[in-house]
């Protein structure tokens, strides 16, 4: 496997809802189940519900629980808010501050522990962290191979097409494009073209698609399958088989 893309993975999407998520899981699952010492990490979570003790943030819990991590959820996810927002309004409205320079000494404290760490981004590229401090410079601040998610349908050329631009404006290694079928599983012209409409415009030769999932969270096993036909489809950098 390639050592760039194995030291760590920064996961983006055109939008938020994307299946980003899903797709982090995935892919440290995979690893996971090839006996891959996985970290990860989702610097901000909003829309965190609470249960008594504080706030859960629960696409980080589903990321410790699919990598197998052994980092407890405060590292993971350094920073929880309730209103489900721009980590930057979301901080702002608590009264808190999201410091960069916390999450990029965290990030290194868990990749010291592991061979690969999948950091999970919020949103696109261009959410703001803290003022005008986004994920673009988070992600070329930690140096990480960038993974684009976005849907498989109408509309995402244009939102996969700018995203690429802002991160190829940073110098960014794209590592894949994913696109996900969403949960109607349709699967129309736009869905059957956007993937070479996208090689072409892109020059992206890695773009990848991925079947819609109604129950992959729930399973380890699903989520490692999921990785899997990533992974046949030649992602990381491994043969077709």
């Amino acid at each position: 496997m390639d050592q760039k893309i194995m030291k760590g993975l920064f996961i983006t999407g055109t939008d938020t809802g994307v299946g980003k998520t899903v797709v982090a899981g995935a892919i440290a699952a995979y690893l996971r189940s090839k006996g891959k010492s996985v970290g990860v990490m989702k610097p901000v979570e909003t829309g965190c519900r609470e249960n008594g003790d504080g706030l859960v943030p629960s696409d980080a819990t589903f990321l410790k629980k699919a990598s197998g991590s052994t980092d407890i959820l405060g590292a993971i996810c350094p920073y929880c808010f309730a209103e489900p927002l721009a980590p930057a309004v979301a901080a702002q409205r608590a009264g808190k501050t999201i410091d960069p320079k916390f999450i990029r000494k965290v990030y290194r404290a868990i990749a010291r522990g592991c061979e690969t760490v999948i950091v999970e981004g919020a949103g696109g590229l261009m959410v703001p962290i803290n003022g005008k401090y986004t994920y673009l410079d988070l992600a070329a601040e930690l140096g990480l191979p960038v993974v684009i998610v976005g849907r498989a349908g109408l509309g995402t050329l244009n939102h996969t097409l700018l995203t690429l631009e802002a991160a190829r404006s940073r110098g960014l290694d794209i590592s894949g494009i994913i696109l996900n079928h969403d949960r109607r599983g349709n699967s129309g012209l736009a869905e059957k073209t956007n993937p070479e409409v996208l090689r072409e415009l892109a020059g992206a030769e890695r773009v990848y698609t991925l079947k819609y999932a109604p129950s992959v969270k729930g399973s380890q096993k699903a989520l490692a399958g999921l990785g899997g036909e990533l992974s046949r489809q030649g992602f990381f950098g491994l043969t077709k088989k």
